[in-house]
């Protein structure tokens, strides 16, 4: 649980640090070339051998799946942005967060991964607050700033096929973790980690070199603020993994990032939470404690 727990905290920093970004900084692709550069650099300190390649069968599945995660890391990230623009935020987001059903079903159908009866009710729960916060007006705020963002269209025609590749994309992407936690080497996560960032770096740097866009030291320093909490987020995601079963881990860290979120919008930054907001963050609280019960 320590894991899970440190994995929402990185979130929520992770939140508050894009937040900023978006209005602080001129170019998004820097941002997220700097965000990956340092995580490669965290990760390779936190290897205990720091040897770049491994000649295994290990070390081989462990650089396969990391480079297959990242592809999809840089691709969703395009479909979100792209699906944003044309279908809105809130839309966007109920897709693209309802991909955590695809690691819970798989892990109970894979690897036998079933939760008791109270712990299904409260999955529903929380999935439910999930789509429900996620389903507000076009006009919240939330939206108008991510559609300004990515062209300033909050979007009335729905592109079915970007919702469903959020979907995929992002249901794919934490199930890759649970599969290498299953039948990649314990010691080797770090190395994972890693890997996935290298390979994320290539292809932002790739992105950075088509937009040609420059890069300013804003745009460096908002990247290095991003990519420490998430190269470890995604660390601690993949350990959390390790020691709780799928149904626990992405339902509660889905639902425990936007609880976290909200309560701080509201004790920190003394911000009011809509009917709405409010009704939800209930909902996910309630829906946590049957998990975890």
């Amino acid at each position: 649980m320590f894991y899970l727990i440190v994995a929402i905290l990185c979130s929520l920093i992770m939140t508050f640090v894009m937040k900023y970004s978006e209005s602080h900084s001129g170019n998004r692709y820097g941002v997220t070339l700097f965000n990956y550069l340092t995580g490669s650099l965290i990760g390779y300190l936190q290897m205990n051998d720091r040897q770049l390649f491994i000649n295994s069968s290990e070390g081989l599945f462990t650089l396969g799946m990391a480079a297959l995660q990242a592809v999809f890391i840089v691709s969703v990230l395009l479909v979100l942005q792209v699906s944003i623009n044309k279908n809105g935020a809130p839309l966007t987001s109920t897709f693209n967060r309802m991909g955590i059903l695809i690691p819970t079903i798989g892990s109970a159908i894979l690897f036998g991964e079933i939760p008791s009866w109270i712990q299904i009710v409260g999955i529903v729960l929380a999935i439910f607050a999930i789509i429900y916060i996620s389903g507000g007006s076009e006009n919240s705020s939330e939206s108008v700033a991510l559609a300004a963002a990515n062209g300033g269209n909050t979007g009335s025609e729905r592109h079915m096929l970007l919702l469903f590749a959020a979907f995929i994309g992002g249901g794919c992407l934490d199930f890759i973790s649970k599969l290498f936690d299953e039948f990649g080497e314990d010691s080797y996560k770090e190395r994972f980690v890693f890997y996935g960032f290298v390979v994320s770096s290539l292809m932002a740097l790739v992105l950075c070199l088509v937009k040609n866009r420059k890069i300013t030291w804003k745009d460096v320093l908002m990247g290095v603020m991003l990519g420490v909490p998430n190269q470890l987020n995604i660390l601690f995601l993949l350990k959390a993994v390790g020691e709780l079963p799928a149904y626990l881990v992405y339902p509660c860290y889905s639902a425990g990032v936007i609880l976290a979120v909200n309560v701080v919008n509201v004790i920190v930054f003394r911000e009011v939470l809509s009917k709405r907001e409010y009704i939800a963050t209930g909902i996910i609280a309630l829906g946590l404690i049957f998990i975890n019960i």
